[in-house]
This record gives structure tokens, sequence and C-alpha cells, in this order.
């Protein structure tokens, strides 16, 4: 009994010996199996830094290479643009030169619309290549395309620019000179419409007297239209006006000239016209049918008498006139015609340019029937219109004493309204003055 528990016993021993070491075994293996895994860790990190670090120096040496070429680009951008900035200063003061000058800007201006296509490509395949090499940089590539492409649209313009300033600034034309009085005019102008940009293009407006050596800056603006006070009657000026865009100057327009020599001597003399208002405005009336250069008095009722006879042998075949009557009760109006008087009785006269007016209203009434635009009478002898269609201004025989002064107003002439010019429908004459009109 003893011999077989010890039997036993020995058996169990031998059991846990082998139990302890298979665990020890297994606990060896597991160590061994991690310092396995450890070590392959630490290749893979080792393999990752590299991989890591070698996309990094592609990236660095591409990117490099790219800003590299873009700074190259700009440099050349402020090169070409200097040097064409220059060849405008140089060239454009020299007007016989302008072919030359077209041509080599345009020839200056292909070469680097190539060189721009090149260097586009080369950026592009630079792009390309990153792109295929490392995609996890796509987005930062998109970043840089759009910041190339916002440069070459901004130089684009700036190049545009510049071929607009090569090709030349339009030359202002259609100069014209209205509502010349005595001392002052009107100065409007015009551009080819082709020429219009989005820029805003400034005028410089210069003037000389005709004896002066040198031109003066008298204006400098956006309009296209100026007023110019302070003149010297009986004088010439000389105009001449340019385009401006920034700091550069285009051609000046063909010198124009206006001969300010409106004598009116007379109607400052005048019983009727009292202020330098009336007599600018109705310059200026006048100045619609050309320029005027003298004023002359040949009839006044005062003086004159008021018989048709006397006032037409005074104004017959004396070409444009200009008529001033004034009420008793100080209204005053008057007429302008252009073709002649004559003493044929009841003879309509056509006149495209004859037109009525009111001081009192500062107003002028244009012919709308120029067939029937004034007509004399032994018995009336200042008509304007005709009996059929109403008569604008009807005076009668012995019109300073004749109480009766009939007053229609008509469809000949567009006058508002019945009684616009004297208030009332029979009106008594104070004055008449009649001038002659010289045009240039």
């Amino acid at each position: 009994m003893k011999i077989a528990e010890e039997e036993l016993l020995k058996k169990e021993n031998i059991t846990l010996e082998t139990s302890a070491k298979t665990f020890n075994d297994i606990v060896n293996n597991i160590k061994l199996l991690k310092e396995n895994i450890e070590k392959e860790i630490n290749k893979i990190n080792i393999l990752y830094e590299e991989v890591n670090s070698n996309l990094t120096k592609s990236y660095k040496e591409k990117h490099e290479k790219l800003t590299k070429e873009e700074n190259e680009l700009r440099e050349k951008l402020q090169i070409e643009v200097t040097k064409t900035k220059e060849k405008l200063e140089y060239f454009f003061s020299e007007s016989n030169n302008q072919l030359i000058l077209n041509e080599r800007i345009n020839s200056g201006l292909k070469n680097f619309e190539k060189e721009k296509e090149k260097n586009n490509l080369r950026i592009l395949s630079y792009i390309s290549q990153m792109n295929k090499n490392n995609k996890n940089m796509t987005k930062l590539l998109k970043e840089i395309i759009k910041g190339i492409k916002f440069y070459y649209n901004e130089n684009e313009n700036n190049i545009k620019y510049e071929e607009y300033i090569f090709n030349g600034l339009p030359i202002p034309n259609n100069i014209q000179f209205k509502s010349i009085t005595s001392n002052s005019f009107d100065l409007s102008w015009n551009i080819d419409s082709n020429y219009i940009i989005n820029q805003k293009i400034n005028y410089r407006v210069e003037m000389k007297e005709e004896n002066e050596e040198n031109f003066k800056e008298i204006y400098k603006g956006t309009e296209q239209n100026y007023k110019i006070n302070n003149l010297k009657p009986n004088n010439f000026y000389i105009i001449r006006i340019c385009c401006i865009l920034n700091e550069y100057a285009g051609q000046w327009s063909v010198n124009k000239k206006i001969k300010i020599k409106i004598i009116n001597k007379d109607l400052d003399n005048s019983k009727i016209i009292k202020n330098e208002d009336e007599k600018n405005k109705i310059i200026e009336w006048m100045s619609k049918e050309g320029n005027v250069t003298n004023i002359k008095l040949i009839y006044r009722a005062t003086e004159d008498g008021d018989k048709s006879e006397k006032l037409i042998e005074r104004i017959k075949n004396k070409g444009p006139i200009i008529s001033f009557i004034q009420t008793k009760k100080g209204k005053k109006f008057g007429g302008f015609t252009k073709n002649n008087w004559t003493d044929e009785s009841g003879i309509k006269k056509t006149d495209p340019n004859a037109f009525l007016f009111s001081l009192d209203n500062k107003a002028k009434y244009r012919i709308l029937k120029s067939n029937l635009a004034f007509v004399y009478f032994n018995t009336n002898p200042l008509c304007y219109g005709n009996d059929s269609d109403g008569y604008g201004i009807y005076l009668n025989e012995n019109f300073l004493e004749n109480k009766n002064k009939e007053n229609q107003y008509s469809r000949v002439y567009d006058v508002p309204s019945d009684n616009c010019l004297t208030g009332e429908t029979n009106f008594e004459v104070e004055e008449v003055e009649i001038y002659q009109i010289n045009f240039e």
C-alpha cells in the first residue's frame, strides 16, 4: 500500500515538472514572438520615415521648381511691361513713328504670348508629374493652379491695357462751338466709339489766342463738353483737345479756330434790350443758325415812324433780321427770319430757320410750317404766320397809335398758348426795333 502511494506521488511529481517546463517554454516563446514583432514594427517605422522623407523631399523639389518658374515669369513680365512703357514714352512724342511703334509693340506682345504659353505648358507638366507621384498633394496643387490662373488673368488685363495705350488713345473729333456770345461759347466734342474701354477716359482742353505762342490748359475732366467764359470780343481763339488715361496723354486733335467777333454796339444802345442776360440769350438763339459776327440797327419805330412803307423800306432785302417789340405793359418779344423780306404785299414767305421768342419767358418757339413763316401787307407791315392758320405776331398800320393790335397765336409756330407773348389779345406797342444780322 505504501509502495503504491509512493508510485502515485512520483507520477504526479513528474507530471507537475512536465507541466511547469511546458509553461516556461510557452512563456519563452511568447517573449521571443514579442521581440520579433517589435523588430518588425521598428523596420516598418524606419521604412515609413524613409518613404515620408523621400516624398517630402520630392514635393519640396517640385514646389521649388514651380516657384522658380513662376518668379521667372513674373520677372519677365515686369521687364516686358517696363520696356513697353519706355518705348511708349520715347515713340509717342514722334507722331511720324506711329506705324513703327505699333509694329514693334505688336511683335513684342506676340512673342510674349508665345513665351507665356510655353511656361503654361511647363507648369502644367510639373503639376501632372507631382499628381502622379503623390495623390495627397492634389488639393494643394489645385490651390496653386487657382493662384496661377488669377495671376495670368490679372496680367492679361494689364497686357490689354498696354495694347490699348500702344495702339494710341482716340483723337477727339467733331469739335463744335455752340451758344456763342460776345464773351463765351459752349464747347463739345466726341471720340470714336470703337475706342471705348472699361476705364474712364479723361480729356484735356487747351486754348490760346491767335497771336499767343503757347497753349494754356482750361479744362481737365471726363465730360465731353465745357463752357468757356471771359473771352474778348472781336478776337480769334484756337482750341485743341486730347485724351488722357492715367499718366498717358494721347495725340492732340486738329486745332480748331473760333472767331469771337460779335459787334453789338447797336444792341448795347437798344431801348428795349436793357441787360446783359437778354443780349446773351438773343445771341445764343441766333447762334444756332451760324456764328454771329455783326448786329446792326436798321429800324426803330419811335425814330423812323410806324408806317408800313417806312418799315419795309428799311428791312427789305437785308437778309437775316431780328425784330424786338415792347408793349406798354412791358412785355418783350419778337421774331427772327433768315430769308429776305420784300415789299410784295400779301406774298407768304418760306423760311425753315424762322422762330419767335419771348424774353419774359426766356423761350424760343420754332417754326412748324416753314412755308408760312412771314408776310408783308401794305396795311400790316410786320406779320409772322398767316391769316388762315393764325398769326404769331401781327402789327397794324400806325401800330404806335392804333390801339387795336391783334395778337392771334397760331399753328405756324409752336407757341404753347394764346397771349403767351403779350399777355393780352390786343396790345399796345411802346417800341419796335429791327436789327440786321451777319453770320460767318
